[in-house]
């Protein structure tokens, strides 16, 4: 479930950042390409924090300024991840020198750091298109699994060895370690994603691919092994296997990247391809939000305030699990959608795509799958796991045309 501490603070932080928001203007300023220029220049010298401040001052009349959340987000993720080095090295020398250690992860500054980057990304993938390393980034710290629990301490050394090898770039000795593991456990998940990567960084991708198959199986909600199986397929130029790979990979979790790439099949197998996605000046409505705290313009304002009408029969995951006569719909997200159009008649953006999927019946597929966010995840995961096969035709025959 995504109901914890990150994202909330994310929300409550955007609804701030949102407030004191201007008109979105179309170019930049003068002015704002300094401030850009600089925060370029503080981040080369790693001053992320003000980097970062610099940058989110321009974000402010730029709200869906795609190159700035791209931006945005990696100096986040930069800041973080060598932040949380910095944390752990601190804390292996307080343990080196005896006594018991105490860690408070919450007063850790990679903590806040880790918070902040979800705000980030989760802004980035509300409100600009091709936000790959943000969709990347949720994933990897809302969804991703925990693997290899039950692993044997054996099995686990084998692949220790191999990642040493690995690390050389002594690929068949670290091939070798790693299949010596997958042997003595055919479901050791890292022993079969190593194998796949020590084969794909030799390029040899037809080797890769089976192997990249099998860690898919292994774990089918792991992200990466998709990604470099769709990676490897392209090399290949297997563009109908790398088709059918990417829709599978939306439909386990529709990365903004595997439409991206869909599309590109799409236009090698003489296709073509749209998501129908667009950006929103609005929150997703979620179950556990306590109350409404953005004004919205229309038709966005009836997505907003739809909540109010079904909440009561809806769990904290959002998912409409009490009988009542409103809707014949079972999450509160497409609930949202059906109302806003049932009291809008705008056809601005892709709400005239909407309605044809309403009519056609497939308006939840719509809000789900092409309005995708990781706000309504533990919607879209029972969407998924109930309706596969609907997901798989709305993008053959609704996306995908030729």
């Amino acid at each position: 479930m995504i109901k914890n501490a990150l994202l909330k603070g994310a929300f409550l932080t955007l609804l701030t950042f949102l407030m004191i928001i201007p008109a979105s203007a179309q170019t930049y300023t003068a002015a704002e390409t300094k401030s850009v220029e600089k925060a370029e220049k503080l981040f080369a010298k790693k001053k992320y924090d003000k980097a970062i401040s610099t940058l989110t001052s321009v974000q402010r009349s730029h709200i869906h300024d795609e190159a700035l959340w791209k931006k945005r987000v990696y100096f986040e993720k930069i800041r973080y991840d060598e932040q949380f080095s910095k944390d752990i090295v601190g804390l292996l020398k307080k343990a080196s020198k005896g006594g018991t250690v105490t860690v408070d992860f919450d007063k850790m500054k990679s903590t806040q750091y880790r918070g902040e980057l979800v705000y980030a990304c989760y802004a980035a993938t509300l409100y600009a298109d091709n936000q790959d390393l943000a969709s990347l980034l949720m994933h990897d710290m809302m969804i991703e699994p925990t693997v290899d629990t039950t692993v044997s301490e054996d099995a686990k050394e084998l692949v220790s060895k191999g990642d040493e090898e690995y690390t050389k770039e002594n690929w068949a000795a670290a091939i070798r370690q790693y299949e010596k593991a997958y042997k003595m456990d055919s479901n050791y998940y890292n022993a079969a994603f190593s194998i796949a990567a020590s084969y794909y960084k030799q390029e040899k991708w037809s080797e890769a691919i089976p192997w990249y198959r099998i860690a898919i199986r292994q774990q089918p909600e792991m992200l990466n092994p998709r990604y470099y199986l769709i990676e490897c397929l392209k090399s290949e130029k297997k563009w109908q296997e790398c088709y059918d790979a990417c829709v599978e990979a939306i439909v386990a979790y529709p990365h903004v990247g595997y439409f991206k790439t869909l599309e590109e099949c799409c236009d090698k197998l003489g296709k073509t391809m749209k998501r129908h996605w667009m950006e929103r000046d609005d929150m997703p409505n979620m179950a556990w939000q306590k109350s409404q705290y953005m004004p919205s313009e229309e038709p966005w304002s009836f997505y907003r305030s739809a909540k109010e009408k079904i909440i009561d029969y809806c769990d904290e995951d959002g998912m409409i699990t009490k009988s009542q006569s409103q809707t014949e719909a079972k999450y509160l997200e497409v609930y949202s959608w059906e109302y806003m159009l049932k009291k809008s008649d705008t056809e601005k953006g892709e709400f005239g795509f909407a309605r044809k999927m309403q009519e056609a019946g497939n308006l939840d597929c719509f809000a789900m799958v092409s309005m995708f966010h990781i706000s309504f995840w533990d919607q879209y995961k029972d969407f998924r796991d109930k309706n596969t096969e609907r997901i798989r035709t709305y993008i053959n025959t609704q996306l995908v045309k030729g």
